[in-house]
């Protein structure tokens, strides 16, 4: 199973910011006469984004009492796409002390709470009983209560012929115990036994998904390119093999904590970029995007709502002697960039959309919220 992320159905005018809503099955390739189990294309991060279509499964677990940025609206979003909600012992705590507010608190009330119960608190078992939410105690502690709460929830999408297309599980995040992160996976890998439905555990931050057998595995030792040159090369090699219609090249890279040879390694790649493929590349590094502007004039769409504040101009490697903009706070008017002279950082938009014409390759960079 080969898991793609690319955009086919949610047009967003920020460039590069084109997030895919869809994922489905692919045909069963044929080689040499040996048909190969079929490609699964999903798309994780498509339950997280507000307006889509998923029909989802939604489990919670326990939080063990950290606090997450953005849980509530993780949760807010999840929750309005789910069609059946569960929570695994603790996870009832969870949810109550995130949206069980004075005016939420009839709005969040999950199908089912399940589990040997020596995490969940009474008073929130008592609360969510009298909303409505079944209770079942599973005391069988040969398996988690993430276990069991997720064969209940299967068990439930069989008897009420629940159409669902995945499986979305709000987990620990990394301050949580080792032993618990552990256990959260081993699951994981006994769902691939329980359900063909796809089963995400979104932990803190991050999201993980069980791939099945079938990825490919590149050794790339070539020390005179960078991993991400490497792997560029490979993505353009596979697209242009397998004639797949692609529109952008999005790389997700490091953020403004990594090492800083390590982000200019990889603006490297941009500029080489250029000169391997004409479909534009985008770097996610940290919440800014990275995007090289070649020689000439672009246009820039800034109106989506999730732009952040600010975006800048960077004349890497060498001067660009004649940058001239508009929708910005402070335009270039025919102007040279250049470090040790002017370089436009910390510029901000005050249009809707932005342009720029230049005379060399052009970095531009802006930043982006979620939240």
């Amino acid at each position: 199973m080969e898991a793609t992320i690319r955009c086919n159905s949610l047009e967003c005018n920020m460039p590069g910011l084109m997030l895919p809503v869809k994922g489905g099955e692919e045909m069963a390739n044929c080689t040499n006469g040996t048909v190969t189990s079929p490609r699964q294309s999903i798309t994780p991060l498509s339950c997280l984004l507000p307006g889509t279509d998923d029909k989802l499964a939604l489990i919670l677990l326990n939080l063990d009492g950290h606090k997450t940025p953005g849980l509530k609206t993780v949760l807010g979003t999840l929750w309005d796409k789910a069609v059946l909600r569960a929570c695994a012992d603790g996870g009832a705590n969870s949810l109550y002390d995130t949206m069980a507010t004075s005016n939420e608190e009839d709005k969040h009330i999950p199908h089912f709470i399940s589990g040997d119960f020596d995490s969940a608190r009474q008073e929130v078992l008592d609360f969510y009983k009298k909303k409505g939410a079944e209770i079942h105690k599973t005391p069988d502690q040969d398996a988690t209560d993430f276990t069991k709460c997720l064969q209940l929830v299967l068990e439930r999408i069989t008897s009420h012929h629940l159409q669902v297309d995945s499986i979305v599980v709000v987990g620990a995040n990394s301050m949580s115990r080792f032993d618990h992160i552990l256990a959260n996976v081993d699951t994981l890998y006994q769902a691939k036994d329980l359900t063909d439905k796809p089963v995400f555990l979104i932990a803190g931050m991050s999201m993980v998904y069980l791939l099945s057998p079938g990825a490919e595995i590149h050794k790339t030792p070539d020390q005179d390119a960078t991993d991400f040159t490497k792997c560029l090369q490979l993505v353009l090699e596979r697209i242009t093999s397998h004639h797949l219609q692609v529109d952008s090249i999005v790389v997700v890279g490091a953020n403004s904590m990594s090492r800083f040879d390590h982000i200019l390694a990889n603006v490297d790649t941009l500029y080489q970029a250029k000169d391997l493929t004409d479909k534009p590349v985008f770097l996610i590094a940290g919440m800014s995007m990275v995007y090289l502007l070649s020689p000439g004039q672009h246009t820039i769409r800034v109106s989506t709502g999730i732009e952040g504040k600010w975006c800048g101009l960077l004349p890497i490697g060498h001067p660009c002697k004649d940058v001239t903009t508009t929708g910005l706070k402070w335009d270039l008017n025919h102007d040279t960039l250049e470090f040790g002279t002017l370089v436009s950082t910390s510029n901000e938009f005050v249009d809707q959309v932005v342009t720029v014409e230049t005379d060399k390759p052009l970095v531009w960079t802006m930043g982006f919220k979620l939240h």
